[in-house]
């Protein structure tokens, strides 16, 4: 590996240039130091950088859908018990269609990609058959 430096003036002059640029970067936004600090005075600050991030939604969006929706699942209802309501989105727009719970949030993103068709088609078969796919106990020993 190639030192950046080649004499004994330049290793010190190399250690002054990297030690001070350290010490600027301290009070500079953007390193873990300043956001960590921060994060610990204000937790909110990291959820909503997560939430502009990931869905471009911001914390106080949040928090309104949340009250629209009455601090329950869009989809089944429940309320949150330990983690917040999940953002749900559309994988291939980004559109933000709501809050769920974690199962409901889950199962939408298992069905996504065509799998919604297909189990669609599935659970449907029952119907359309009948008394298809019920069995009888096999009671042989």
């Amino acid at each position: 590996m190639a030192r950046p430096y080649k004499t004994e003036e330049d290793r010190a002059r190399w250690r002054a240039n990297v030690s001070a640029s350290l010490v600027g970067n301290q009070s500079r936004r953007g390193t873990g130091e300043f956001s960590s600090e921060y994060a610990r005075t204000d937790p909110r600050y990291l959820l909503d950088w997560r939430y502009r991030q990931a869905y471009g939604l911001t914390l106080s969006e949040y928090d309104r859908m949340f009250a629209e929706q009455g601090g329950v699942c869009g989809l089944c209802g429940a309320s949150p018990k330990k983690n917040r309501l999940a953002v749900d989105h559309d994988k291939l727009t980004g559109k933000v269609r709501g809050l769920l719970c974690l199962n409901c949030n889950l199962a939408i993103g298992r069905l996504e990609g065509g799998r919604r068709e297909k189990t669609l088609e599935w659970m449907d078969r029952g119907k359309l058959t009948g008394e298809a796919g019920r069995r009888e106990p096999n009671l042989a020993p």
